[in-house]
């Protein structure tokens, strides 16, 4: 159906005026690809003297890890002895242990283990919030307006690259007005699917046109002679310009969507250049796109403000065809997907996304769970989850906050995914310090970070929530069987790596004379049982949540059942959590719980009955009434209670006659 010319003033908008208002913006892009390309830093995201205290700066870029994070918690438990004091002996042994480690130096921060939480909230400490370059960082992470989310990078960046975004935000907001009146207002609040179809057709006429292409034009980086024949082929099919995509036929049905076509043009070549110079101006163009809408009340700002902040926010390696990756590597600028990483983890990190996706979608009821939502959709996105050198010194700090989303989100299908890919990265970078730890008290505060890391992670997946609220473990979600392998599979490493280094200091001739090895031995024996101890707990929790028998359970002594018992509180309660205490007595029923204790005592497993008494105790507190409710109601139905069945057993004795058995 034919628009209505009164509403669509498509007839005069011609060819030559779509390339004359979308030619200042791709002009301004390819200058500031060229302005990346000349100096190594000018994309740098600064945190300076002006932007920020010591508490969140260096005095680097963020490419040199500028943003420093402190552990609000101590994963490595007891405080270990100072490595200058014991520095001496430690070169006696470094050798001994040199085939289980790799003999470079790991630098654990031991200020970092061990102090307490160091990085307050603005809120709660008067005098960072009354420091002046706080409210700089209020003014980034939170601006009034889109003007002052421009201005708000000003301290961060150079004079060069500002002056540069300035300029291309005018661009932006002109071409985006011209655009927008030419077509005429919409008050409906649904976009028509013929205008979103034409915004995804922008990326074909992004990826197949010459002029999206950094080095295509500049004369001096181009050389058709020097191109591969690899390349050559792909090279050949690109237009010359966007003119084919504007004019395809039939031209009546071409002419009634091409300003839609063009608007879906600049959406994807600006979400195509995110990788590359325009990652941190596209929230100023969120911000002033939404602002339009509330403005004028026309749902065309809407729908481009929606469509870009999906297409920026999901980029992935999926959105590049084949085809179009060869062309951006060899005639793209210089990529800051790197840089643009370490900058999505220091802005989850402030806040900054938070406060964005607020103000986009300010008019939602439950922007929580938007917020939510999106996160865990953009985590599995671009790498973001394979941190980097820049990452890892936040690392703690990001699995806790992405944990705490996926606390808020427990039903997300992408949980799974998230929690395989923050699994992974504990066990390589653990793995990595591992092998990278030289004396034995590095040894010893790496286990500690381990045995805490992996904790964690289960107290996330396993641990039954109360108020009636499920775990987050979903059987219907694919990839549980992998994370109960890579969890139990890294603490056995540990518990072999730990029993080699024992070895290696048993057969150390300094072994029987010095008191501090002998001191670093027990430590470590006390590593390798807690490890034992994590790998019971996860192989019950394992089964279940699986379905599986507890055929590895046997008969277990009493300081192993308090151990087990006190594994499953602590990760159930998890210490890991700030308001929590480990065995803090919980008055309100945990329903969840409950049902595991009773799971445990109906397997009629002589340890796992024990293990289930424990456990009651030590979450509930002394309870006689409902510690005998819980036992005497678990079980299959029709069969005397388990506690019966104990003190029958007790008391009777059986004896065998020829003419059979009884009980006396």
């Amino acid at each position: 159906m034919k628009r209505k010319s009164e509403n669509y003033a498509f007839e005069s908008v011609s060819m030559s005026k779509c390339k004359r208002l979308v030619r200042p913006l791709v002009a301004k892009i390819h200058a500031l690809n060229d302005l990346n390309n000349k100096y190594a830093n000018v994309l740098d995201f600064t945190l300076t003297e002006k932007g920020l205290e010591s508490d969140y700066q260096d005095g680097n870029n963020v490419t040199n890890d500028s943003v420093r994070y402190r552990p609000s918690i101590n994963p490595s438990g007891e405080n270990e002895d100072k490595m200058d004091s014991v520095g001496r002996i430690d070169k006696k042994l470094k050798n001994s242990i040199r085939g289980h480690h790799d003999n470079k130096t790991f630098n654990i921060n031991e200020e970092n283990l061990n102090n307490e939480e160091t990085v307050k909230s603005l809120d709660s400490n008067n005098s960072v919030r009354n420091s002046p370059n706080v409210n700089v960082l209020a003014k980034f992470t939170n601006p009034i307006d889109s003007g002052s989310r421009l201005k708000s990078l000003k301290p961060f960046v150079s004079n060069s690259l500002f002056e540069s975004y300035v300029d291309t935000f005018q661009i932006f907001q002109n071409l985006i007005v011209n655009l927008v009146e030419a077509c005429g207002s919409e008050q409906r609040r649904v976009p028509k699917l013929t205008t979103l179809c034409s915004h995804k057709l922008g990326k074909g006429i992004t990826m197949s046109a010459r002029s999206t292409y950094y080095k295509l034009n500049q004369s001096l980086l181009f050389d058709i002679g020097n191109i591969s024949p690899e390349i050559s082929g792909y090279y050949e099919n690109l237009c010359d310009d966007i003119d084919p995509w504007l004019e395809l036929e039939p031209t009546n049905m071409s002419l009634q969507y091409r300003l839609d076509l063009l608007v879906g043009y600049i959406i994807h070549i600006i979400v195509l250049n995110s990788n590359y110079t325009l990652y941190l101006i596209i929230p100023a163009f969120l911000h002033w796109l939404k602002e339009m809408a509330d403005a004028t009340k026309n749902v065309k700002y809407e729908v481009i403000m929606h469509n870009l902040f999906k297409e920026f926010w999901n980029l992935d390696s999926d959105y590049f065809s084949e085809e179009s990756r060869c062309l951006l590597d060899h005639f793209g600028g210089k990529s800051q997907k790197e840089i643009n990483k370490t900058l999505f983890w220091l802005f989850f990190r402030i806040g900054f996304w938070r406060n964005l996706i607020y103000c986009l979608f300010d008019g939602a009821s439950n922007k929580d769970l938007i917020y939510g939502k999106l996160m865990l959709e953009t985590f599995t996105k671009n790498d973001k989850l394979c941190f980097n050198e820049n990452t890892l010194g936040k690392f703690d700090f990001i699995i806790k906050d992405i944990c705490c989303i996926i606390q808020d989100s427990p039903s997300h299908v992408n949980n799974n995914e998230v929690l395989i890919h923050l699994t992974t990265q504990v066990i390589v970078h653990s793995k990595t310090k591992l092998f990278q730890a030289k004396y034995i008290s590095e040894i010893l505060r790496v286990y500690s970070l381990i045995l805490y890391r992996l904790s964690y992670l289960a107290h996330v997946w396993l641990g039954f929530r109360g108020n009636n609220n499920n775990s987050i473990f979903n059987s219907s979600l694919p990839g549980n069987e992998d994370l109960f392998e890579a969890l139990t599979r890294m603490t056995f490493f540990c518990i072999t790596k730990i029993k080699q280094t024992t070895e290696q200091l048993q057969k150390n001739r300094s072994f029987h004379m010095h008191d501090r090895i002998q001191l670093w031995y027990q430590r470590l024996r006390k590593n390798k049982e807690n490890f034992k101890v994590f790998l019971m707990t996860m192989k019950i929790l394992k089964s279940f949540y699986m379905g599986q028998r507890l055929s590895f359970l046997h008969d277990l002594e009493l300081n192993a059942i308090e151990s087990v018992s006190n594994c499953l509180i602590h990760i159930q309660n998890s210490s890991l959590c700030e308001n929590r205490s480990c065995f803090g007595f919980q008055r309100s029923e945990n329903k969840v719980f409950n049902n595991f204790l009773k799971w445990l005592v109906s397997t009629q497993n002589h340890s796992a009955v024990p293990i289930a008494k424990s456990c009651l105790r030590k979450y509930y507190g002394k309870n006689p009434a409902f510690e005998f409710e819980l036992i005497n109601n678990s079980g299959p139905k029709r069969q005397r209670s388990i506690l019966d069945c104990i003190r029958e057993e007790r008391k009777t004795k059986i004896r065998k006659t020829n003419k059979g058995q009884y009980y006396t």
